[in-house]
Parts: C-alpha cells; structure tokens; sequence
C-alpha cells in the first residue's frame, strides 16, 4: 500500500460573464458527472459553497470565496479542500440566466499535488516494451495495443513515438502519471519504449493505485511482428498490509430484524 499526503489543495476560478446590469435566473455547476442544483445567479459564497457541498460531497469538501469582477461581474473561488490530486475543470450550465451572453470562464487557480508520505522516494516502477520484425516494415504495416490492470489503449502504430505512446497510455484511467522513452535499433528492426510510473509527481488522481510493484502491460499485436513486455525494475513502497481473520464474539454483536430495532 503507499500512504500520501495532499500538498497542494486544488483552487479553480469561476468568472461570470455578465454584460448588462439586468441580470437574473439561476446556473448550475458541473463535474463530471455531478450538477449542482439551480444556483441563484447573484448566490454568496455560502450558498454556491452549500450547493456543491450537497451535490459533491464524494469528491471533496468544499469553500468558496466571492469577489467583484469588474462593474457587473462575479468571481467565485473554490476550494477542494480534501480532493487528493489535480482535479478537472468545472463546467458551468448558464441555459437559465439572464444577462449573460458572453461564455462563463473556469481556470485553475492552484493544481492540487500529493506525495508519498515517506521522505525519501520509493523505487519507481519501470516497464519496457520492445516490437521487433523480421524485415523493415513500411508505415502502417503493424500495430499494437496495449492493456493495463483491465483497461486496453486503442490501436498504436508501430512506428509510435514517445510522445504518441505516452499519451494513449494517461487515457486509460488505470495508469497515471509516467515518463516514457523511445530506442530505435535499425539493423535489428527493433523499437522499445520504456514507462516509468512516476506517481510521486503527485498531478494525477489515476496514480494513486500506482505505487509499489505493479502488473505487467498485456500486449496485443496486429500484423508481423513480434513482441514483449519486461519488467526492467520492480517499484518499491515501504509500506505493507498485513490482514488477518478475525474472531467473532457475541458480546460485540448486535441484532437487527428491520431498521433501528435492535435486540
């Protein structure tokens, strides 16, 4: 197991986009797939900080700060206070608000970081991943996919680059924050691009289950070439779990037959 600490709460700006002193009607915001309930378009912090709290309570506890923006605006601040990690934008719904023409704005004001709670960085996880052929392939000849604790990456050309593989790998919501490298050997027709799971970056909320040693990337290919997946070093957490089976006692029982009735 890996235990973190928060060291940067993420802060998001919410800016109004008024452009007539007749103003009205109510908004919504947004995340994920979380809306808040109609929010009253001149709401104080309290309210719009209640409305999120209400909504949004698995994702975090929340402040806000209202300030004026201007002569006819509004900015809302909010604060995630007990979100783990950077956090997605908000979304604003503006259909039911009156006055409004211009887009309501949202900009992080602080990305949220966590870090291992031991001083010393644990040992990362390291993966390499090597295609090889027979002969030179031209483009398009080959492809592969790849999978990671049950989640698979789309079609990725053989000739990808770094870059190109890293970010097919961070779409998938099981791996987080990594590093990737690309060496080309020519006269062997090989390519192998090594991953480092860096979790300890702290940016992503997809790399809290990517501490210590982790699985093997599963490999699928499309065409003629062959390929595999090699563990190049073992990520390390100081930290472990021990579970053991409890023994029940009666004297620490309670019985319910239908809800709040006990015996």
């Amino acid at each position: 197991i890996a235990v973190i600490q928060a060291v940067a709460t993420e802060q998001q700006i919410v800016t109004t986009g008024y452009n007539t002193k007749a103003r009205g009607g109510t908004f919504k915001l947004q995340l994920g797939s979380l809306p808040t309930h109609p929010i009253p378009w001149d709401a104080d912090e309290d309210t719009v900080a209640d409305f999120l709290n209400s909504s949004m309570a698995g994702v975090s506890n929340f402040r806000v700060e209202k300030r004026a923006h201007g002569l006819l605006n509004f900015q809302y601040v909010v604060h995630f206070d007990t979100a783990i990690g950077d956090v997605p934008n908000i979304s604003v719904d503006t259909t039911n608000i009156l006055g409004s023409d211009d887009e309501w704005d949202v900009t992080p004001l602080v990305n949220g970081k966590f870090s291992h709670i031991n001083l010393d960085t644990p040992q990362l996880e390291i993966q390499q991943i090597i295609l090889q052929s027979d002969e030179p392939l031209e483009e398009g000849a080959a492809s592969f996919s790849l999978t990671f604790k049950g989640r698979r990456t789309n079609s990725i050309a053989w000739d990808a680059d770094a870059d190109k593989l890293r970010s097919e790998l961070q779409l998938l919501s099981t791996v987080g924050d990594i590093s990737v490298s690309l060496d080309v050997d020519v006269p062997s027709n090989s390519r192998s691009w090594t991953v480092t799971f860096d979790p300890h970056e702290g940016k992503s909320p997809d790399s809290l289950m990517n501490f210590g040693n982790l699985p093997p990337f599963e490999i699928t290919i499309d065409g003629s070439i062959t390929a595999r997946v090699e563990t190049i070093q073992d990520g390390e957490s100081p930290y472990r779990m021990n579970v053991s089976p409890s023994t029940v006692s009666a004297e620490n029982v309670v019985a319910y037959d239908n809800p709040g009735v006990k015996h």
